[in-house]
């Protein structure tokens, strides 16, 4: 599909972005916000999190939880929000006859959210309840870890949700203060895609964000993220656990970088789907596991190549020897034509799939535009991908798969640190 990209930045600084879809009944709202958990102070850590929660407690129109739900929840309206490191979002995904109460409900909780001593506190324990959950669930936990190993003790390096310790102490004076600064139309896109014209979207854009323009103070800019020491880490969270849930990690590089390309590819052969690399020796050949998969996570000024696994108990040492033998091939030997070929195939098809939807374009277009000021395009970003050759990318497995930098994070009873160290020092 051939998507066309209108763009427009209403008086108060709000950049306005369209993405037409014809094949479509549906139309989605999706408004992010450039501030997350990497703009934090270490004593307010979660604060991003904790203000997405309170816009759904009351507005100015719609004073309660409840207001809110029942009116978009009464004409179908699917709504909903997310906290990343970097931005904070909230969409809408709609009919066109019910589009204007959607935004109607969504722009009054961003402008007039009445912040209330009784729901800042209450819903504290709503979220102290999340952070626990997601505490109980290793296979994710062990990402935070892992975050934390590459990292350490600063933004970068800490949970997005915050600590039960700085989600207690939170103030009201605090929520004002954060959204003050932050929740300023400038800090701001909003994306419209699916049936709708430019012209609507910019008619409906100025009817109800055009008074979006909050306080007086500078929006608070986050810190560059900074690695920890050049030696590789080893992470352990003890836990009693069926598994053994581990993420080897290694620091990539930005988003904006030309390599991302091929950092792509090699998480697809590596570790995308039943045919990857390391799906066939981890466990169709050794049977040391369930699940095995490779990812990787850009930001403006991080990144990361990550994988995970649960594995066996007792056969840990052996699982994350054959990791390592798989990367140092690639680095060694790199990959072939025909898994190139492979990657691009799925690459498409997972973007081009994936954009089916008029709330996926939303999100594609919507991030780019805060986090870089621009869009590439689907047609571009898999132009790029086609163009890939296989000396890139052995070349960024040799970027990347550096011993010194080599992070290990586990969630698990009780093991030995050391022997794991020299494991990765074998890559």
């Amino acid at each position: 599909m051939i998507y066309e990209t209108h763009k427009q930045t209403l008086k108060n600084g709000l950049r306005v972005v369209t993405v037409p879809i014809k094949s479509t009944n549906a139309i989605t709202a999706y408004l992010f916000v450039g501030t997350g958990s990497h703009h934090e102070q270490k004593e307010l850590s979660g604060i991003s999190h904790y203000l997405e929660h309170l816009f759904f407690k009351g507005s100015k129109k719609y004073k309660t939880a409840y207001d809110i739900a029942t009116t978009l929840e009464g004409v179908g309206v699917r709504n909903n929000a997310f906290t990343s490191q970097e931005c904070t979002a909230f969409y809408v995904e709609t009919i066109q006859d019910y589009v204007d109460i959607a935004l109607d409900v969504m722009s009054d909780f961003l402008k007039h959210p009445l912040f209330t001593e009784n729901e800042i506190e209450r819903e504290k324990g709503v979220i102290l309840e999340e952070l626990n959950m997601y505490n109980d669930m290793p296979s994710r936990r062990v990402f935070d870890v892992l975050q934390e190993a590459l990292y350490g003790d600063q933004p970068a390096g800490r949970d997005i949700g915050g600590t039960p310790e700085t989600v207690k102490s939170t103030t009201k004076k605090d929520v004002v203060d954060y959204f003050e600064k932050q929740y300023k139309a400038d800090n701001m896109t909003l994306v419209f895609a699916g049936n709708i014209t430019p012209e609507h979207s910019t008619k409906l854009a100025r009817k109800y964000f055009d008074a979006i323009l909050v306080g007086k103070n500078e929006i608070v800019k986050r810190p560059v993220a900074q690695l920890s020491p050049s030696e590789p880490t080893v992470q352990i969270e003890e836990k009693q656990t069926d598994q053994v849930h581990l993420a080897v990690g290694f620091p990539a590089f930005p988003m904006t970088d030309q390599r991302r390309y091929a950092l792509r590819i090699l998480t697809v052969v590596l570790g995308s789907g039943m045919s990857s690399r390391l799906f066939t020796e981890v466990r169709e050949k050794q049977g040391l596991c369930y699940a095995i998969h490779a990812s990787n996570e850009l930001g403006t000024d991080f990144g990361s190549f990550d994988i995970y696994s649960g594995i066996a108990k007792g056969k840990t040492d052996r699982a994350i020897e054959t990791i390592i033998q798989e990367l140092k091939k690639i680095k060694q030997k790199g990959i072939t034509k025909q898994e190139l070929q492979k990657a691009q195939n799925i690459i498409k098809s997972g973007l081009l799939l994936g954009l089916e939807e008029s709330y996926s374009v939303a999100s594609y277009w919507g991030r780019q535009e805060i986090l870089c000021n621009e869009i590439e395009l689907p047609r571009e970003y898999l132009e790029k991908v086609n163009n890939t050759t296989l000396k890139e990318v052995q070349s960024v497995a040799n970027d990347i798969f550096v011993p010194a930098q080599a992070r290990l994070a586990m969630v698990s009873p009780k093991h030995a640190i050391e022997p794991l160290r020299k494991l990765l020092l074998n890559l």
